[in-house]
Parts: structure tokens; C-alpha cells; sequence
């Protein structure tokens, strides 16, 4: 497999190629990689976290939802030239439950348990998969989830710790029935950490007698802050968004229809009776993140306007003299996925395209200025950590040339903010997954963890960040499912220079 030439696989063929990418991890190990190509940089020391779904399924029943999976975390440590790797399920007390009865017992965000109605109905606890993302923050690992509270990891065991509140703050503190409907508070899987401060910035979605958008704050010491809500009124679905360095949130509020009835009644997840509303506009909203705790007032929320769409995933923000800019990824409509996993399994998936769009938000003006970018099929953006609220050059992602093939993506992209790409690494016959960025004695590099079909293993690449170059491979013990996202964490301060 190399970086240069593609293998022209067919549709069908990507299909059988992501099969075998997701076979579920059977084994937690504990050893040491070794280099197969290349060699690794010089001064890189630290650790790369990821986190993911481990298995699609327990016992004979598998996910209807690729979000469903169990989260695994991933550990790849550098120290002096040697790379150590281990992987362990996040053992919350549902996946606990369930791998003692070797059976599903919980609902999740796509899946309905086994058993039809009876086993559904007014069933309102769901699985709390901890399979999104992985963050070091305040001396603690957290494994994160967007539905639910965080689970404390130990950052060299992996070992779960526990179910983890930031000390009683994500306990629902609202009236009887809305802590009824979610005793605890969810903390989204998409934190901002600012690169000037070490303040950590979340937030969460909270359903109830009135919707609420929690905002969290979290001292670089891990402790968090009195939060600030704001009631947003109409139901939207927000996975993602973006600070700018004068501590300003920017959420993209994208309008959904939600059949809680049939969900309640247990006819369908939560994930199948959402769908988009493409006649609402989308509703942009600016917070500032210095104000004071409790409930946020629409006299003090900038909001503005945009034509209907939907985005996962964020790129970055920044503001100027020109007003607050933001890159996106977004699609034209919501994916629907109600069997989202039998359908990337046949090949024929309701997974729109992305597209590069640029955003600006003009004080005053109350429609949001949209420029569509020459860049799509992409996703999993991500700008360096340092960048994070400022002016930028590039990103990375991973993506594809050819749409026929999206959503199954074999190449690391580097791309401008104008939507040129300026470096790629293409995998061949294999998938690529998340790129995350880290230094070593002032260079830049990315780590990816990718699926290799013709060895069928995963493997850990690493890449120059400048033009992509391939600087090492090393093969994990086994395959894992790609994952969804990581960060990585120097081992001393100095490296960040």
C-alpha cells in the first residue's frame, strides 16, 4: 500500500473493505509497536489518545447505529524513539451489565433493544456508550459522550475510574419532571480548550419542560464553574461548535422535528425519529463566555440567521475588523440513518456530502453572510490546537476525491481556508481516520490512526504536517473500528514550542 496511486476499488468493494475495518476488538492489550516503514521523529514524546466504538453489538444482537458502539480508548505512548500502545473498553455500568448477560439491555441514540414494544416502551434510560472523544484536561482523562456525563479514565491504565459530575455540577438542578426526564446533565463530546488560558468551554443539550443549551466552564485547575444556560426554545440538534479568542461561543442551532411519542412508545430510537426542517432557518447564536452565571437572557445573545443546513462538525472561529468568521462543515440536509449500519454495510447510505462554507456574522446584520467554498466530501476538520480561536492558514481532514466513493475516505487532506488542497496522503486500499496534530523540537507532524486492508490491521501513521510526507508506519496487534476523535499530549510543555 502506498501514497501515490489509488486501486480503483469498486463501491462493493469499499463496502467489504469497512466490513472488515469494523470486526469488533476482542482483546485489551498491553505492548510495544514496532516501525515497519520509516522512522520515528526525533523528540516526539508524549501520548496519543483515541476513542471509538470497539464492537457494533453484544451478544447476537448488533447496533442498528454506527454511534451505538461501545466506546474503546486507545493509548499510544512516544518516549525516546519507542512507541507503546495500549486499548481498553470503557467499562460504564451499562457496558458492565450487558457484558455480564451477554445481551443488550439498554436502549441507545439509534438502537431499539431486541424484543419489540414490550421491551421498549417507556424505557427512557439509554446506553451511555463513552465512545467520542477522549480529553486531558485538569489532571484528569475523560472519556466523553454528548448524551451523558463524562467517565474519569486513568491516563496509564486506562482503567475506568468512574461515572464523573465535575462534583455534583452535572446533576440536573432544574423542577421535578425535568430531572425525572434527565437526572444529570449532558456534557458534549466537543469541548474547547483555549490555547491563552487552559479554560475549558462546553456545553450540553437538555430536554425537558423547557429546552435548555447548558454552557460550561472549566478552570485549567479541572474545576468547573456555576454554568450559564440559555432556553432555547424550538428543539435543534447541535453536536459541535466554536470559540473565538475573545471568549465568544458560536452555536448553529439546526431546526428538527423529533416523533417523541413513537419514541416513547418505543416504535422508534431517538436517532430515527429525528429529521431535519428544511423550511426553518437555521439560528446563529453568540455568547459571550465572561458573563455572569445562571440564566442567560435573549437581550444579551447576538442571533442571527442562515439558510437551512446542517453541520456536524466546525473547523474553526475568529473574529477581525470584519466581524466573527467561521469555517464549517456542512451538509445541505440531516442525515437520516434508521438503520444506519445495515446501510453502510449494503453500500447505499443517506449520508449527504460536505462542503467547505465560510460564515460571517456582521454586528447589525441579522442574516449571516455564506460563501461556499471550491473544497467537499471531507470530514473530521481539525486546525492545530494552538490556532483554536484565531486566524488560520489550513486544517486537516480526511476525504475523498471521487463522491462516487464518500462516504468511505482513504486520504489525510491539508487544506487552505480558501479550499485548496494543499498536501494529501492517499491510504490506498484502506481507510483513513482522524488526523491530529503535535510537535517535536518545533516541527510539525499528524498522527492517524488508519485501517490498512491488505495487511487487515489498523496501523498508526505518521505524517510531516508540511506536505504530508509519510515519516513511519507501525502496525497495531490487531484491527479496530476507526473511531471518531483523540488529542494529543505532550509530555512536557516545552514541546508546544
Amino acid at each position: 500500500m502506498t501514497n501515490s496511486s489509488n486501486t480503483n476499488l469498486t463501491r462493493s468493494d469499499w463496502v467489504q473493505v469497512y466490513k472488515r475495518s469494523g470486526l469488533p476488538v476482542t482483546q485489551e492489550l498491553d505492548c510495544e509497536l514496532q516501525v515497519t516503514e520509516g522512522s520515528v521523529p526525533s523528540g516526539l514524546n508524549g501520548t496519543l489518545y483515541r476513542n471509538g466504538p470497539g464492537r457494533f453489538g453484544v451478544g447476537n444482537h448488533q447496533y442498528s447505529h454506527p454511534f451505538d458502539g461501545d466506546g474503546m480508548v486507545s493509548r499510544i505512548s512516544f518516549k525516546n524513539g519507542r512507541v507503546s500502545y495500549r486499548n481498553s473498553y470503557v467499562k460504564t455500568q451499562e457496558f458492565l451489565a450487558e457484558e455480564a448477560s451477554n445481551q443488550m439491555l439498554f436502549r441507545a441514540f439509534g438502537s431499539n433493544r431486541p424484543g419489540g414494544l414490550a421491551k421498549n416502551i417507556l424505557r427512557m434510560k439509554f446506553k451511555n456508550a463513552a465512545n467520542t472523544n477522549v480529553v486531558s484536561h485538569g489532571g484528569r482523562l475523560l472519556a466523553l459522550w454528548e448524551g451523558g456525563l463524562p467517565h474519569a479514565i486513568d491516563p496509564e491504565t486506562l482503567r475506568t475510574l468512574s461515572r464523573f459530575d465535575y462534583s455534583g455540577r452535572l446533576k440536573n438542578p432544574f423542577g421535578w419532571i425535568d430531572r425525572r426526564m434527565n437526572p444529570e446533565l449532558a456534557f458534549s463530546a466537543h469541548p474547547k480548550v483555549d490555547p491563552k488560558t487552559g479554560i475549558l468551554y462546553n456545553f450540553g443539550l437538555i430536554l425537558g419542560v423547557k429546552n435548555r443549551l447548558m454552557l460550561y466552564q472549566v478552570g485549567p485547575d479541572g474545576e468547573m464553574c456555576p454554568h450559564r444556560f440559555f432556553e432555547i426554545g424550538a428543539l435543534s440538534f447541535i453536536h459541535d461548535f466554536v470559540i473565538t479568542s475573545n471568549s465568544k461561543a458560536i452555536f448553529f442551532c439546526s431546526p428538527v422535528s423529533f416523533d417523541i411519542s413513537s419514541m416513547l412508545l418505543g416504535r422508534k430510537s431517538p436517532a430515527s425519529g429525528i429529521a431535519g426542517d428544511p423550511t426553518a432557518s437555521v439560528r446563529v447564536m453568540v455568547f459571550d463566555l465572561n458573563g455572569p452565571p445562571g440564566e442567560i437572557k435573549p437581550s444579551s445573545v447576538d442571533i442571527y440567521e442562515a439558510p437551512y443546513s446542517f453541520v456536524f462538525h466546525h473547523i474553526n472561529a475568529f473574529e477581525d475588523e470584519g466581524g466573527i468568521h467561521i469555517y464549517s462543515s456542512e451538509m445541505k440536509s440531516f442525515p437520516t440513518a434508521p438503520s444506519a449500519q445495515q446501510s453502510l454495510f449494503s453500500g447505499e447510505m443517506d449520508y449527504p456530502a460536505t462542503q467547505l462554507v465560510h460564515y460571517r456574522l456582521i454586528p447589525g446584520v441579522k442574516n449571516v453572510v455564506r460563501e461556499t467554498l471550491d473544497y467537499g466530501h471531507f470530514e473530521l476538520p481539525r486546525v492545530q490546537d494552538e490556532r483554536l480561536g484565531i486566524d488560520f492558514e489550513s486544517f486537516y481532514a480526511i476525504g475523498v476525491q471521487d463522491l462516487e466513493q464518500f462516504p468511505f475516505m482513504d486520504e489525510i487532506q491539508k487544506v487552505t481556508k480558501s479550499g485548496t488542497i494543499a498536501a494529501r496522503f492517499r491510504m490506498g486500499r484502506g481507510l483513513a481516520g482522524e488526523p491530529v496534530f503535535c510537535r517535536a523540537l518545533g516541527k510539525g507532524y499528524l498522527l492517524s490512526v488508519c485501517y490498512n486492508d491488505e495487511i487487515q490491521k489498523s496501523e498508526l501513521i505518521i505524517l510531516d504536517e508540511a506536505d504530508l510526507k509519510l515519516r513511519a508506519r507501525l502496525p497495531l496487534p490487531h484491527s479496530q473500528p476507526l473511531g471518531f476523535h483523540g488529542n494529543w499530549v505532550p509530555s512536557s510543555s516545552a514541546e508546544l514550542s
